[in-house]
């Protein structure tokens, strides 16, 4: 579920900033196979990531073990 800072009241959430959203809004209109063209920044990357890992860990009561051998080769 995705809410504004005032609404969400939780400790655990991601701030998308506006170049996040304008992708987000983009693929959302995109055709998959030019989803590719978008512009993105390595910040709207780092952002998406977060929101998704927050969004799977919050869907499944637990974090996926793939996502930390990630976050621990990211290191």
């Amino acid at each position: 579920m995705f809410l504004c800072r005032r609404c969400s009241g939780s400790t655990q959430n991601v701030v998308l900033s506006p170049p996040s959203i304008q992708f987000l809004r983009g693929a959302a209109r995109a055709r998959p196979t030019n989803l590719g063209t978008l512009p993105w920044s390595v910040q709207v990357g780092r952002e998406l990531e977060a929101a998704h890992r927050l969004l799977i860990s919050t869907h499944l009561d637990k974090e996926l073990k793939s996502m930390r051998v990630l976050k621990e080769l990211q290191q």
